[in-house]
C-alpha cells in the first residue's frame, strides 16, 4: 500500500471521526 492509497483511505476515516464525536 502506498501513500496515496492510505491518503485516500485517511480522509473518509477522519471525516466519520468528526461526524461521530459531533454525534456523541
Amino acid at each position: 500500500m502506498d501513500a496515496t492509497e492510505l491518503k485516500a483511505m485517511q480522509a473518509p476515516l477522519k471525516q466519520a471521526y468528526r461526524d461521530d464525536a459531533s454525534q456523541a
